[in-house]
């Protein structure tokens, strides 16, 4: 299933005289991830499952791998490195939004803030491992989970933002993301995410165009 989306992706990039590449990473079974469950804040769910299962742990696509190529692919998710994101993650969420609401000048309503954090210790980093404590997130408390983005930094001050959804589902943000091909504004997830409310508009005029060459 997801592998369709991306090897749809690599064609496409690969008619554009691109080097794409698929890696698939190690191979994924249930007790593994039945042993990830009793370890982490909560189950991993369906969607997600599905991923791991197909795609494997590691798994990462490369839209072009010349060494001068600037487009953002889809960087390798670990099992190991879900563990460490979901580990505690609920614990920090109360404990960023304890401390503001505990701040004498609050920069969100108590109220509020206090309503944000139960909703986001139901949220599951599943992307963004590589440092700095900004996710890309399912929100199990809708169903199926929403992609949201989680600003480690200031998520607790920017009310604004907390509807922000990038994708009704994991595999909407995939074959949203596999459309057009993974090019980012800025080469980064999170230069799309932050200051943005409501759903996020994934119209072609927001990702640079792919240039033609010959190789």
């Amino acid at each position: 299933m997801f592998l369709d989306y991306f090897s749809r992706a690599r064609n496409y990039l690969s008619e554009q005289g691109l080097k794409p590449c698929i890696e698939l990473g190690e191979r994924v079974s249930e007790s593994e991830l039945a042993a990830l469950d009793l370890s982490t804040d909560m189950p991993v769910p369906a969607e997600l499952r599905q991923f791991y299962l197909e795609l494997g742990d590691g798994f990462r696509f490369i839209p072009d791998a010349a060494h001068d190529s600037k487009l953002t692919g889809w960087e390798a998710m670990h099992l190991d490195d879900h563990k460490i994101a979901n580990t505690g993650f609920v614990g920090q969420i109360e404990e960023d939004a304890l401390e503001e609401i505990n701040n004498p000048s609050p920069r969100s309503g108590p109220q509020l803030l206090r309503q944000e954090m139960e909703k986001r210790k139901r949220w599951m980093p599943f992307y963004g491992f590589v440092g700095g404590g900004d996710y890309l997130c399912l929100d199990l408390t809708l169903s199926p989970p929403p992609v949201r983005f989680h600003d480690s930094l200031c998520w607790v001050a920017i009310h604004q933002t907390w509807d922000f959804i990038l994708a009704t589902s994991l595999t909407d943000f995939v074959e949203r993301c596999s459309r057009y091909h993974f090019p980012s504004p800025s080469g980064a997830w999170t230069s799309f995410c932050r200051g943005r409310s409501g759903r996020f508009d994934w119209a072609p005029e927001h990702f640079p165009k792919v240039v033609a060459q010959s190789r």
